[in-house]
């Protein structure tokens, strides 16, 4: 049987299992049998057991198992080339796209860490005005806001801020000292 690797008794045992409208139907042994079968050459096994692991979700699993079932020199393997082909360039692009992500994050982390300072700097001058300009318009962080406003606040310095930054803080924090 196929736990001598028979060939013929694994092939069968997968095409039982496997089979929906059969009495036999197992999907787990279906899979197992697959894996057996694309382990020792079945190409076939392995490009069904490379779209079962896509349509999972499992899209490394089913790129290597694509890619180790695709035979160019093959015809009847067109398919499943292409199949390992289109997994590898989803990938590839996917990577792309995280690394671009990450570095974008990290370059807003710095500009709003910049800001922050800026805002800092400014507090510590006295620059109050300058110091909730760059926290609603640069850092646009509410915690760079709120120590503007109450460094102002605590100044007694809200004369000193350009109106229109008042409403804005107003919007961002509709309750609290600001509004009393």
């Amino acid at each position: 049987g196929c736990a001598l690797f028979d060939r013929t008794a694994c092939e069968v045992a997968e095409a039982v299992f496997a089979e929906a409208s059969s009495d036999h139907f197992d999907a787990e042994k279906a899979l197992r049998y697959r894996r057996i079968n694309c382990d020792h050459g079945g190409w076939r096994s392995c490009e069904d057991l490379a779209r079962i692991y896509y349509n999972l979700g499992e899209f490394v699993p089913a790129e290597q198992v694509a890619a180790k079932a695709c035979d160019p020199g093959q015809a009847a393997h067109q398919s499943i080339c292409e199949f390992a082909s289109s997994l590898r360039k989803r990938r590839q692009e996917t990577e792309r796209a995280l690394v671009n992500r990450r570095e974008a994050q990290r370059r807003r982390q710095a500009e709003r860490e910049r800001a922050s300072e800026v805002v800092q700097s400014f507090l510590r001058q006295g620059r109050y005005d300058s110091a909730i300009y760059v926290a609603i318009y640069h850092s646009r962080q509410l915690g760079d806001a709120r120590a503007a406003l109450e460094a102002t606040l605590q100044a007694g310095a809200l004369g000193s801020v350009y109106k229109d930054h008042l409403y804005v803080l107003n919007h961002w924090f509709p309750s609290g000292r600001l509004n009393a």
